[in-house]
């Protein structure tokens, strides 16, 4: 007998009776090999395989073997190829081209703070990121009357790479006044207490109109911490006007931004203080923002006092460039702090 059952089929056979199976089943391993399909050895160029069927008695015949032959298929291993995945394959990636975020803008917000009169109402901005690269912080002192709320266009600009602060002054906006009449360096006194609960070491002040007083004040008490002054629209009126002034009571500033006897103390302060002969003793480097407003001619008149102040013009109102244009503002105080 042959590598084969005969000329018989196997089952047939059995059915029969007549097979032995021991010599049978050792004589045909590889007719029972045969029931799978595997790969022949490769040499260079050849492409067929050697497949071992069941059909036509188990005979030994060359095709091509499709892909998927069998749902059982076994191949001989490709030892180049193993190789190759044991040690892993990297595949390069594109690299892609960075995009650059755009810097956020600073948000403004409100919050309350403890000085000597009560709470003090500060709106405040400053730079998403924050760190360390932050510039110095800017303290901006509103009209009188007014609130702090008249720089809520500047804060986000100002803000983007300095902390900026804006108060409303005792007695006015939602600031709590004196109960006893103070002076304007009470006032001075009453901000200060808010920079040393911030425990700001160092700080810029910008004042607008009516403001240009505290902020004087601020920066003569406190010359080391004050480091540069910015005033906007300056209310230097001339020996006459300031006669004509002081003799008028101060109209009362019952209304949005400020109410009572406290607001009233603030514009009778500032009315009677000696504005003239303060900004002479300033130290601090000092930039004017000269408006095209009713303090236009006065604002010029800083430099017969500080002949070495910088005067910047500005085409509009100071009240039109904080509500339209405080961009301009917010360059002009940038470009100053960092020169």
């Amino acid at each position: 007998m042959s590598g084969r059952f005969g000329r018989t089929p196997l089952l047939r056979r059995l059915a029969g009776g007549r097979v032995n199976l021991p010599a049978n089943l050792n004589l045909s391993r590889p007719c029972l090999r045969g029931l799978l399909c595997c790969r022949s050895r490769r040499g260079p160029g050849a492409r067929s395989r050697l497949c071992y069927t069941a059909a036509g008695e188990g005979q030994r015949h060359e095709e091509q073997c499709p892909q998927s032959f069998h749902a059982f298929q076994f191949t001989c291993p490709d030892r180049g190829r193993k190789r190759i995945a044991e040690r892993g394959t990297m595949l390069g990636m594109a690299r892609g081209t960075p995009t650059q975020l755009p810097v956020p803008a600073a948000r403004a917000r409100r919050g309350y703070f403890e000085c000597r009169y009560g709470q003090l109402h500060v709106h405040h901005a400053m730079p998403r990121g924050g760190g360390f690269e932050e510039g110095t912080p800017l303290l901006c002192l509103h009209d009188l009357p007014g609130s702090g709320r008249v720089f809520t266009r500047l804060l986000p600009l100002a803000g983007e790479d300095r902390s900026v602060y804006a108060p409303d002054l005792p007695g006015f906006g939602e600031s709590d006044g004196p109960t006893v009449r103070p002076t304007m360096a009470d006032y001075a006194a009453a901000i200060g207490d808010f920079l040393d609960s911030m425990r700001l070491r160092t700080v810029a002040v910008l004042g607008l109109r009516g403001g240009v007083v505290p902020a004087t004040e601020l920066a003569l008490t406190r010359p080391s911490q004050v480091s540069r002054v910015i005033l906007v629209s300056v209310p230097l009126l001339s020996e006459a006007a300031r006669q004509a002034a002081r003799s008028q009571a101060p109209a009362s500033p019952d209304g949005p931004f400020g109410s009572g006897e406290a607001a009233r103390w603030l514009l009778e302060a500032a009315s009677h203080y000696p504005l003239r002969e303060r900004l002479a003793r300033l130290t601090q480097r000092l930039l004017v923002l000269r408006p095209r407003d009713e303090l236009y001619e006065a604002t010029g008149r800083v430099r017969e006092v500080l002949p070495a102040a910088r005067l910047t013009e500005l085409q509009q109102s100071a009240t039109e460039a904080l509500a339209h244009a405080p961009q301009r503002i917010a360059e002009a105080a940038r470009e100053f702090l960092r020169g």
